[in-house]
């Protein structure tokens, strides 16, 4: 565009849809991540965001952010939006409730109908289980302008629904470029919550599931204490979405130092923190033995060595994509011996794991970046 004789940059408006303004770190991490990477490449970028709550995410983020039951704004903000997203995470899938595909998909669908190319931003597709909400997702996708998936699996499940596979593109979670706050920071952060950041740490985050029973916490919790005592490591227990994860990790803390023996440092983070000091925290633990998915993609992020808890197929995915090990299932937590094994070998193996990272991480980083590129794509061609 040139005006006067000057040329001026198009000033593009991006919509984007996704489970924010709940308090879950992960999904909050997402949307930082992609407004900042988009950012970084395009910086006069405005973003609209649907938000359960807009003020809080429009501060966090610097961004225009609307209700995202706020049927009215929504439309009127379309009405001059250069490309709509549906941001990443696990949006269609229909485990959680049979609510998600039909929200998430009907705004694509609003955007479609009001002429917005739209774009599917690193999601990891379901488990979907009910047919309705399968031919819901074939038939919004094939109409979509461009599908990025966060691994081979998404992509594989799309195809077998119906998708063109021509639509698809695999590239990764987009957490994957997020930057942390600083070592002081970190360290302020640590000491305030009675860990010395001077001393290695295992970094725990666990979620309430329908299959911990006080078999697999109680296993849980003997093994990773005979390790932090064995090997003189602090245990921290991360909850990654406070309203669910706390009470977990309150009673977590409480099983370990009832131990007879318990001369472990141990404490739950109770601080709330944001997306950028959570990527700082998981970065100076020497090990994470995560349930939570992005636990685990910020620690690989950072190259922390770590173990997955299946709880979900997406975190057996990540850990495959990464290289760490991975407990298939929550039940099978109650198998001491194995998971002492699995997590004591990633413990004196440390080094050899990082070395695995630092050959699988910067690939990860780079598919990353695709998502970014799309993005961009998409708006110069519209």
């Amino acid at each position: 565009m040139v005006e006067n004789g000057i040329k001026k940059t198009k000033k593009f408006k991006v919509m984007i849809s996704g489970y924010y303004g709940f308090g879950n770190i992960g999904d909050e991490a997402i949307i930082t991540a992609i407004t900042e990477s988009l950012r970084k490449r395009e910086p006069d970028i405005s973003f609209t965001v649907l938000s359960s709550r807009p003020e809080l995410t429009s501060k966090a983020l610097n961004v225009n952010s609307i209700g995202r039951l706020n049927i009215f704004s929504i439309i009127k903000e379309l009405l001059t939006t250069d490309l709509f997203i549906s941001g990443g995470g696990g949006l269609m899938q229909d485990v959680t409730g049979p609510g998600s595909v039909t929200y998430y998909g009907g705004l694509i669908t609003l955007a479609q109908m009001m002429n917005v190319p739209t774009m599917i931003y690193a999601q990891g597709i379901g488990p979907l289980n009910i047919g309705f909400n399968k031919k819901m997702v074939k038939n919004i996708f094939n109409k979509t302008t461009r599908i990025t998936v966060r691994d081979s699996f998404s992509m594989q499940d799309l195809i077998n629904m119906g998708i063109r596979e021509n639509k698809i593109q695999v590239t990764a979670d987009p957490v994957l470029l997020l930057e942390g706050v600083d070592k002081k920071h970190v360290n302020n952060i640590l000491m305030g919550s009675g860990i010395d950041p001077h001393i290695p740490i295992i970094g725990i985050s666990i979620r309430p599931w329908h299959s911990w029973y006080e078999r697999q916490l109680k296993a849980f919790i003997s093994v990773l204490y005979q390790l932090a005592k064995k090997y003189n490591f602090q245990i921290l227990i991360i909850p990654f979405q406070h309203s669910s994860d706390l009470w977990l990790s309150r009673e977590a803390e409480i099983c370990f130092k009832t131990r007879p023996d318990s001369d472990v440092k141990i404490n739950v983070l109770e601080r709330p923190c944001s997306p950028k000091e959570m990527m700082g925290i998981i970065g100076a633990m020497t090990i994470v033995v995560g349930m939570r998915l992005h636990s685990l993609i910020m620690a690989a992020a950072q190259y922390i060595p770590s173990v997955g808890i299946a709880y979900d197929p997406k975190v057996a995915y990540f850990s495959s994509l990464a290289g760490f090990p991975c407990i298939p299932s929550v039940t099978e937590l109650q198998s001491v011996d194995r998971l002492l094994e699995t997590v004591e070998s990633l413990i004196v193996n440390i080094d050899e794991t990082k070395k695995a990272l630092y050959n699988n991480v910067p690939r990860l980083t780079d598919l990353a970046m695709n998502n970014v590129n799309v993005a961009l794509d998409i708006l110069h061609k519209k």
